[in-house]
């Protein structure tokens, strides 16, 4: 089984996200690349087919959230900037991957997270409920 490549995890996300279906292929792979090149993203695959992914970064302050290459490794927020799944159980995976990848954090936030137009900030247990 071949590991997933920036190609094919920008091919996915081409395909499934409604936000990222029109972006270019060059600054797809570009912003893909970037995850993926410190274990930014996390992949679920099933059947040799990626099924799941999620393109995470942690920040220490929320504001920066709309600047796209802010990332501090030591951050306490984890922001999760895309999040994809085409499994019954894919988001709970990749929040627990992430968990595991970057350690105990304060919260997850990201749009992917917002209702009504608010962005919601998840605490840590909420996340730990949702992963269990």
């Amino acid at each position: 089984m071949n590991p997933p490549t920036e190609i094919s995890i920008a091919a996915f996300i081409k395909r499934y996200s409604r936000d990222k279906r029109h972006a270019p292929r060059e600054i797809l792979l570009s912003w893909v690349a970037w995850y993926w090149r410190d274990g930014r993203c996390g992949v679920l695959r099933e059947h040799g087919k990626i099924v799941a992914i999620a393109l995470v970064r942690a920040l220490d302050d929320i504001a920066k959230h709309d600047q796209p290459h802010a990332h501090d490794e030591g951050g306490n927020i984890l922001w999760i900037d895309d999040i994809i799944s085409r499994h019954p159980h894919g988001i709970a995976f990749l929040l627990d991957l992430a968990r595991r990848r970057f350690g105990h954090r304060q919260a997850f936030a990201g749009h992917v997270f917002t209702r009504a137009g608010e962005l919601r900030i998840l605490p840590w247990k909420t996340i730990e409920r949702l992963a269990a």
